[in-house]
């Protein structure tokens, strides 16, 4: 499940359609990509979820220390 799958989730506590979105979520490098929802709200609601993940991956991928 991973990140597309708590965004999912959360998202669908609120918005029935939520299930029917993509959840994608990957490196390239040192770059940490997750593609979200198309709108607007999905966005931000994805990046709230999403956000204590989103910088601990990027301290990862950058080889910086951690919390762990």
């Amino acid at each position: 499940p991973g990140m597309g799958g708590r965004a999912r989730a959360a998202g669908g506590m609120t918005y029935t359609r939520a299930a029917l979105a993509r959840g994608l979520a990957g490196t390239r490098g040192s770059t940490l990509i997750v593609n979200l929802p198309g709108g607007a709200g999905g966005v931000a609601d994805g990046l709230a979820v999403l956000e204590d993940l989103v910088e601990h991956g990027v301290q990862l991928l950058r080889g910086e220390p951690t919390d762990h």
